[in-house]
């Protein structure tokens, strides 16, 4: 047994395994990923989930589950209230030929909305394209843009977002952690968006959690049809994140450890199983864990619960020391003794080493071959032969993939003197 404490709740769940690896006392490491500098400010990571909330029929107003929506919207309101809420998508389910139906569908999801007084983050679904799975909304996709406009305007516009794809990004005081929430348009696909993606992605931060309208089983939406470079979970899987956060049209709420994916799909929309309607409150744990907890949206009562950690960013750090060297002077045509320079990686990955050169009047000979374990160092031995009388400059160049970026390189500058 296994019990998370939260302001105003206490839930006492038997979970999974992997629950019982959290008792281990978390602190920020020392190279804490930075934050964005538009990242929002928290003293702890705690936000609300819902989706789905479609009428069983088509441009049906009248059926709109507004009941159940307000009263979602009431529980994430109460406590504890978390500090913003996010949307897996399809808020409305309307013939995509005039924009009145969609507009009403969602005026009535943003009335029921109203009763959380705290921002919500809306991924767009395949309802807010035009219902269709494998459309895709673009300027140049010839689709009528009707609920696209409708959500744009009345969805995003409020949260400042002018496109369906977006990130969002928060820090805890001091930066002792940060966070990035990726909104991804699965039907709004284009090369620009997946290039948009790719850089997110590659972006360092405690926690990144991936939020989207479709999930991994909608194999013909339009961003898992791509190939290489082009296809979602290529992309995704590419990087490291915390959780992929999805929708789709399935009505139901699932958590599938092996795929690192919870689906949530309950908030409203036809339910295709055995867990009643509901929303997730996810909030952050003094270990560093995330605990989502899955509530009935009549009883509260807890219906599933799941962790996870901090985002693992797997990469190696080279750091050299001292950053300059310099020779005494010496007569031209003899060579100095050697001073060392020392090449560290204090990441968690391997470094590779593409080369290491010296420029100049200098030369150097090491002990480091071509890769380096973290936590390891390796000695450059740097020599100085003047050719001329004067002040000589040069420098060592380490070719390497530091930060995973395998344009990276370290230089130390040299000074010597001829005479």
């Amino acid at each position: 047994m296994k019990t998370f404490l939260f302001t105003g709740r206490t839930l006492t769940l038997a979970l999974t395994a992997c629950l019982a690896a959290a008792n281990w006392a978390w602190a920020a490491p020392a190279d804490a990923p930075s934050a964005d500098s538009e990242a929002i400010a928290l003293s702890s990571l705690s936000f609300a989930i819902t989706g789905g909330t479609h009428p069983p029929l088509e441009n049906s107003v009248a059926g709109y589950p507004v009941s159940v929506i307000t009263q979602i919207w009431q529980d994430i309101q109460a406590s504890p209230q978390p500090a913003f809420a996010i949307g897996t998508g399809n808020y409305m389910f309307s013939y995509n030929s005039t924009t009145g139906t969609a507009t009403a569908q969602l005026d009535d999801y943003l009335t029921a909305r109203n009763a959380y007084s705290n921002t919500f983050y809306p991924a767009m679904g395949q309802e807010e394209c035009d219902g269709t799975t494998t459309d895709n909304c673009t300027s140049t996709s010839g689709i009528a843009l009707y609920n696209y406009d409708a959500f744009v305007q009345l969805m995003l516009q409020p949260v400042s977002q002018t496109l369906p794809y977006y990130t969002i990004n928060f820090a805890g005081t001091n930066n002792a952690w940060t966070a990035k929430f990726v909104f991804v348009a699965c039907n709004a696909w284009s090369t620009t968006q997946a290039s948009w993606l790719s850089t997110a992605l590659s972006q360092a931060t405690t926690y990144t959690f991936v939020v989207w309208g479709a999930n991994l089983t909608d194999t013909s939406n339009p961003c898992l049809t791509g190939t290489g470079s082009d296809n979602f979970t290529t992309i995704l899987n590419s990087y490291p994140y915390s959780l992929l956060i999805s929708g789709g049209t399935g009505g139901q709420f699932e958590y599938n450890a092996s795929q690192n994916e919870v689906v949530v799909s309950n908030g409203g929309e036809p339910l295709t199983s055995n867990i009643d309607y509901g929303y997730v409150i996810a909030q952050q744990q003094t270990n560093g864990q995330i605990v989502f907890v899955e509530y009935d949206y009549l009883t509260n009562v807890a219906q599933a619960a799941f962790e996870v950690g901090p985002t693992v960013i797997v990469q190696p750090v080279a750091k050299v020391k001292p950053a300059s060297l310099t020779f005494p002077a010496r007569k031209v045509g003899t060579t100095s003794p050697s001073k060392d320079v020392t090449l560290t990686n204090t990441g968690n990955g391997a470094l590779t080493i593409y080369s290491i050169a010296a420029s100049g009047d200098f030369a150097q000979i090491n002990d480091c071959g071509t890769s380096l374990a973290a936590a390891a160092s390796c000695t450059i031995s740097v020599s100085f032969t003047p050719t001329a009388s004067g002040t000589l400059t040069g420098a060592i160049t380490i070719a390497d993939n530091s930060q995973n970026n395998v344009g990276s390189q370290q230089t130390v500058s040299l000074t010597g003197t001829g005479e």
